[in-house]
Parts: C-alpha cells; structure tokens; sequence
C-alpha cells in the first residue's frame, strides 16, 4: 500500500513539475509576443519588471512561511509529503503504525546483524565450562556470545 501511495505522489509531483515548466513557457511566450508583435519594449519592459519582482515576493513569502529555501528538492519533499498524507487519510493508511512497525524491523536486522557478527568473525568454540568473570555463574559453549538487552 505504502509503495502504491508513493507512486500516486510521485506521478504528482512529475505533473507539478511539467505544469510549472508550461506555465514558465507559456509566460515568456506572451512576453516575447507583446515584447515582438504588439508593443516595443519600453512598454514591455515595466510589465516583465512586475512580474519578476513579483516572482522574488513569492518566493521570499514562500521563505516566511516554511523557513526553508524555494529549491526543487525542498519543493518536491513538501509537495510529496502533503500529498501522502492525504492519500494515505483517503486510502485508511496509518502511518504512524507503519513508522513503528518500520523502527521495530530496524531494531530486529540489527539485531540479527550483531548476532551474526561473531559467526562471521570465525571466533573458536571456547573449552566448557566457563566461568563468568562478573557474575560467577557458568556459561556453555552455546551462550557463550550472549548479550543481554535492557528492557524497554
């Protein structure tokens, strides 16, 4: 479900993107055509000023609201974001048990990646038995490399 609502976020974001570049297209088309055909430039020349001025104000406005740079890496995490979470709300999804379902996982590969640590390092079987130089008690060969983990 999770990779499903990625790919509808992903598919937007793409379109956002085309959307803007028409649009910036579109913009310099009717610049160009009022710049060429219709007025000279010093008529042009306030309007194109007024348009890039207010470009500068949406982006500084853009800064005011979020604290982050207009960049295309920042505008795509937010337009992602915004947009997987209302999917994932339209689609049921929760994603705060996903998340914790995701950090449990973490914690059990890396679990079995310290578990496995010693059989990769080819660490010799020890004689039996042995004694535990903190504790005193006895230890057989196979608890021998045994942790023991804080309680949550």
């Amino acid at each position: 479900v999770k990779n499903k609502l990625a790919n509808i976020c992903q598919r937007y974001i793409s379109r956002c993107i085309w959307y803007g570049l028409a649009g910036m297209s579109f913009q310099v088309g009717i610049l160009a055509e009022l710049t060429w055909d219709v007025y000279s430039w010093d008529i042009v020349e306030p309007i194109s000023y007024f348009i890039a001025f207010g470009t500068a104000m949406s982006f500084y406005a853009f800064y005011l609201m979020t604290r982050s740079d207009f960049e295309f890496m920042t505008m795509t995490d937010r337009l992602f974001l915004r947009r997987f979470y209302n999917e994932a709300r339209r689609h049921s999804f929760d994603i705060s048990l996903y998340n914790r379902l995701k950090n449990r996982l973490f914690i059990v590969h890396t679990d079995l990646a310290r578990l496995r640590a010693p059989l990769s390092l080819s660490l010799p079987v020890p004689p039996n038995p042995i004694k535990c130089k903190i504790s005193g008690e006895e230890l057989n060969s196979l608890n021998v490399y045994r942790t023991r983990r804080n309680k949550e």
